[in-house]
């Protein structure tokens, strides 16, 4: 499990302004950090900042503007 410790998520951010950036979040436990991270995005959803779907890379690169 030592290998997992090392596991860094990044996160895709769309800014105000049209800026993109990507945001990483490391924690020495994969554990806390995936709960952190589910827990923002429920957040972020309860709140209505976001909707509740799911995201694949791949969809950034379905039209021209984004290649």
């Amino acid at each position: 499990m030592d290998a997992m410790t090392h596991f860094l998520p990044s996160v895709d951010l769309e800014c105000s302004g049209g800026r993109q950036t990507i945001g990483v979040f490391s924690h020495k436990r994969l554990s806390i950090s995936v709960g952190y991270s589910k827990a923002t995005f429920a957040l972020a959803v309860l709140e209505g900042n976001t909707q509740p779907s799911v995201w694949f890379p791949e969809e950034d690169f379905s039209s021209e503007n984004y290649r």
